[in-house]
């Protein structure tokens, strides 16, 4: 599926914030930093993300970053979307 650090699986991207701290941009700005780290600095060359298909907020917050739309994966409590950013 892609990239492979030490443990030969896939480095995944992802986060959580406080139900409180939701719809200020901070997911956006926090995720923004987080992303340009891992392909600057770490020099990754593509991270992986799912979110919960009825999760439109961190939805777009992925596409806003620079995500792309990938998959759909059925689980067990619904449907993840996943999602791909690569280095530049």
């Amino acid at each position: 599926m892609g990239y492979q650090r030490d443990s030969g699986l896939p480095i995944e991207f992802g986060y959580t914030l406080a139900r409180s701290s939701w719809g200020r941009g901070l997911a956006t700005e926090a995720a923004t930093a987080c992303l340009r780290y891992a392909f600057e600095k770490l020099r990754l060359p593509e991270l992986f993300a799912s979110v919960d298909s009825r999760n439109t907020a961190s939805q777009r917050v992925l596409e806003k970053i620079g995500f792309i739309y990938q998959r759909e994966e059925q689980l067990a409590g619904g449907i993840d979307f996943w999602y791909v950013a690569r280095s530049a």
